[in-house]
């Protein structure tokens, strides 16, 4: 039996659970070849966990070069991304997009380019956006997009986000997606048009208005960002090879703020102490005047890095949308 499909399934917070399930339901002759990627840390068992999940055991770690056979589920492993390239499983350490590796979009992009509509991208539970771009390339090549309801993820933000950003072909119950994928893996696969192979290289370039590109920088190496127009999803990519989607650099642009600041606040703190050693020194030499210069130095640096604490907090309270007890209790002097 030849390969008929490829089956690329991207999940985020909550889910094992729904990757559980989704194995549960999947046929151990299935014509085709399952690729798994979780966004996980250091570690992970998410391969064992799976494994006892199929009837047949067909589940395994990814590993570099190894050819794609069907009926085998291929799980992503930490730190590395997963990508598909002439009939074979490449695992590499590409720069992260969106903070993730392995990331979704770097796997679906990738079978898109290698496989066009022999492709079914299925997206599952999680935060933020990622998959969405992967969804829309595996679209654009004639493949068919999956995407669980919304209604039942366990966090829902992952699937709302590909819904409105691509044109999804199927929008179901986890339970249903199973069956679907066996029907679809036994169908002859549709070729894709002219048409659409041209639709693909324009939405894959660079967006062509000088206007439009953004004095942005990457929040991971600082260098300058070029902005990507993928029918209405907008993303970014720099020349390393880091990629955000526009909500993943909001994300990250505001943690490079944070961690800004609090650099200023220890390097304040650490002026402050070590003027008023100064000052300690200077009054033992009798040198009063540059032991007080040195003192009002040190009172002023204690005051800039409470005051970018109280930025700190007020701001984290703006990125929730709620008023946390710190603002209840009408201070953001608290964790400085």
């Amino acid at each position: 039996m030849s390969l008929n499909r490829i089956i690329v399934v991207g999940a985020s917070r909550g889910g094992i659970e729904a990757l559980c399930e989704l194995v549960r339901g999947m046929p151990h002759n299935l014509p085709a070849a399952t690729f798994v990627v979780q966004h996980v840390w250091r570690t992970s068992l998410l391969a064992f966990i799976l494994q006892q999940c199929h009837s047949r055991g067909c589940v395994m770690a990814a590993k570099d070069g190894e050819l794609i056979q069907e009926s085998k589920i291929y799980v992503a492993v930490p730190n590395y991304h997963l990508a598909l390239k002439n009939g074979l499983i490449r695992l590499h350490k590409g720069p992260q997009e969106n903070y993730h590796r392995p990331a979704i979009d770097v796997l679906f992009r990738s079978a898109a380019r290698a496989y066009g509509p022999k492709v079914i991208g299925v997206t599952l539970t999680g935060s933020m956006d990622d998959g969405t771009s992967g969804l829309f390339a595996i679209k654009a090549r004639g493949g068919v997009t999956v995407v669980q309801d919304p209604n039942e993820a366990f966090v829902p933000e992952m699937p709302l986000n590909a819904l409105k950003a691509v044109d999804v072909d199927y929008c179901l119950p986890l339970a249903k997606i199973p069956p679907l994928i066996e029907k679809l893996a036994n169908e002859p696969v549709a070729k894709i048009s002219s048409s659409q192979a041209l639709n693909v290289a324009m939405t894959n370039s660079p967006s062509s208005r000088k206007e439009s590109q953004p004095n942005f920088v990457c929040p991971e190496c600082n260098g300058p960002l070029i902005r990507y127009q993928e029918g209405n999803e907008v993303n970014f990519g720099c020349k390393i090879g880091h990629r955000f989607s526009l909500q993943g650099l909001s994300e990250a642009q505001e943690d490079a703020l944070e961690r800004g600041l609090w650099t200023a606040i220890r390097t304040l703190s650490d002026r402050a102490a070590i003027q008023r050693e100064c000052a300690v020194k200077f009054q033992e030499e009798k040198n009063t005047e540059r032991a007080n210069i040195a003192r009002e130095v040190a009172n002023q640096a204690e005051h800039d890095a409470q005051m970018l604490c109280e930025i700190i907090d007020a701001y984290s309270c703006l990125r929730t949308g709620n008023r946390c007890y710190v603002c209840e209790m009408q201070t953001h002097r608290h964790f400085c």
